[in-house]
């Protein structure tokens, strides 16, 4: 091994993944709870759908990291996908993992928390 820290051409960390494939947004198919990004100020930011207006050409979003939501265009959206390093394939993340553990309490127990 090297000991210049700079090296990288025998690691992963060097590679760029690819651009993830563009997906058609289907405003039909937005269901509440489900992993998107929004495209603000020219960055994406990770965001979960958190209303039940499918259908809707705008819709509530949901920024977990922020802490934060806000109304957003369909055009300015796109559903979230992984790469996975193993297959190096794009993969849909899906529903966010978050409200399926609620579910789950809610079944089980009480839960005195308002979910939308």
């Amino acid at each position: 091994l090297s000991s210049d820290c700079t090296d990288v051409s025998d690691t992963f960390r060097g590679r760029l993944r690819p651009v993830p494939p563009k997906l058609e947004v289907d405003r039909l198919n937005l269901a509440y709870g489900l992993c998107v990004d929004v495209y603000i100020s020219e960055a994406w930011w990770e965001g979960v759908l958190f209303d039940h207006e499918i259908g809707s050409e705008e819709r509530r979003v949901f920024f977990p990291d922020l802490g934060d939501e806000m109304n957003v265009g369909l055009q300015s959206l796109r559903v979230t996908q992984d790469w996975n390093e193993r297959t190096e394939t794009w993969e849909c993340r899906g529903r966010w993992l978050f409200l399926d553990l609620i579910e789950k309490y809610r079944e089980d127990n009480y839960l005195p928390v308002s979910v939308k």
